[in-house]
């Protein structure tokens, strides 16, 4: 958890076990120390399923279902899938790529940081693609004025000589 400007916020990385139990087991503990709707909660990482069919390919002929119980959990914490820039699959063995990993968010972060993205980057030492989750808080982001820029349809206004002129003799006594 971060705080700032006393606005918390949630972020959780999860690695989800392959086996089917513990990884149920994770999805009651995430329950129970879900921070609600009042926070931002954002929860990433290989959570060794997907909620989708579209989220998987294989050469074999015949791949797994989707998930339900991961799916009906991520429906019933009210997450959202925030998506991703770059590659979409994830994870790659022996013929098979998949997007186990992810990064989901709640209401209240969808809202505090709508432009929130997630990169998928290049492989490194690893069959897992690392993501990069970017975000922002709405309103103004620099802490310094901007500098200032010509626009040279300016002086195409009836005011311009004007305004230039009471201007510079403004700042100029």
């Amino acid at each position: 958890m971060e705080e700032k400007n006393h606005e918390k916020i949630y972020i959780t990385s999860i690695y989800a076990s392959p086996n089917a139990i513990t990884r149920w087991n994770l999805w009651q503990q995430l329950t129970e120390i879900c921070p609600a709707t009042k926070w931002p909660w954002f929860i990433g990482g290989d959570f060794n399923r997907t909620l989708t069919a579209n989220e998987r390919r294989s050469n074999a002929t015949r791949t797994g279902m989707i998930d339900r119980e991961f799916s009906n959990w991520v429906e019933q914490m009210a997450l959202i899938d925030i998506g991703c820039s770059g590659p979409f699959f994830t994870w790659k063995r022996e013929g098979c790529e998949s997007r186990i990993d992810q990064v989901l968010m709640n209401a209240r972060a969808k809202e505090n940081y709508l432009d929130a993205v997630v990169k998928t980057l290049p492989w490194f030492k690893s069959d897992h693609r690392p993501l990069l989750l970017q975000m922002r808080t709405l309103g103004p982001t620099f802490t310094h004025q901007r500098p200032f820029r010509f626009n040279t349809s300016w002086i195409l206004h009836e005011d311009f000589d004007r305004f230039i002129k009471d201007t510079w003799a403004c700042n100029s006594s």
